[in-house]
């Protein structure tokens, strides 16, 4: 698992992040709330309502990935490996 030599989180909303093999991957808000790999929303998809997700911060989760916190949901972890994947699915 390629842990990314960036992570940037821009003022629209998306977030970018820079791989050691050079690829660059960038996912919108909604791509990611609409995918958080959290128990509550793989138990209930599509459970949450939300306009336009709003992502407040990233944080590292150690060297496995990035918690990201909307405004109203703070438990997804997303691992590094489901981050390019992600990427290839929103092509």
């Amino acid at each position: 698992m390629d842990q990314p030599t960036r992570i940037v989180l821009e003022r629209e909303g998306r977030v970018v992040l820079t791989w050691p093999d050079g690829q660059v991957t960038e996912l919108a808000a909604d791509v990611l709330r609409r995918s958080c790999p959290c128990a509550v929303c793989r138990e209930s998809p599509g459970s949450w309502v939300a306009l336009a997700p709003v992502i407040r911060t990233i944080e590292p989760a150690g060297a496995y990935g990035l918690r990201i916190l909307f405004d109203g949901h703070e438990s997804g972890i997303f691992s590094y490996d489901y981050l390019r994947l992600l990427d290839s699915r929103s092509e």
